[in-house]
């Protein structure tokens, strides 16, 4: 059986359960954490395995994930990033946005996006990444994701996504260099 997970109106008032494969065929509102690790200058990326049913061998942000049934947003998000890199943490976080997320691009998703951003140095040879969930990971610095996001081996976010993200780094850049 797929994970179940909760399902809302366009309005985020939950309206059911139902299991997340069906939810995406039914193009459902839903929740998922999307969450980025970050570091003075640096990116934390994985890249998508190339078993995963949507968006297989494509590079996108450390970790990301459903909400399961009844979980909060740190609840998904901590176990998310337990089952994909092998790590907990969120007390370093800087920010915490939701994004309403329809059909860009003509692609439907339907999500409600907590986006997590936290600002932490990882050992990137000491993650236990799930190969299920994920074939690889790399810091790399905003220009570096950039190019990759105009070749298009980047997932294709919404620029006042990527924005908002480069915003919380250039805050982090801001408050490092006022030490």
């Amino acid at each position: 059986m797929d994970e179940l997970i909760d399902i809302f109106d366009e309005n985020g008032n939950k309206i059911g359960e139902k299991e997340k494969n069906k939810a995406h065929i039914d193009h459902d509102w839903h929740n998922v954490c999307h969450i980025w690790i970050v570091n003075d200058n640096n990116i934390l990326i994985q890249k998508r395995s190339k078993n995963k049913k949507s968006f297989p061998n494509i590079w996108d942000i450390a970790v990301a994930g459903h909400f399961q049934t009844g979980e909060t947003p740190l609840e998904a998000c901590k176990r998310e990033m337990k089952e994909e890199i092998g790590i907990t943490f969120l007390d370093d976080r800087i920010s915490f946005k939701k994004f309403k997320v329809g059909s860009p691009n003509g692609y439907i998703v339907n999500e409600f996006q907590y986006v997590v951003i936290v600002q932490k140095n990882v050992d990137v040879s000491k993650l236990k990444i799930d190969p299920l969930e994920v074939d690889d990971v790399k810091w790399v610095s905003k220009d570096e994701l950039l190019n990759m996001y105009k070749k298009k081996e980047f997932f294709q976010y919404r620029y006042e996504y990527l924005d908002y993200v480069f915003s919380c780094m250039d805050k982090i850049k801001s408050r490092e260099n006022e030490k």
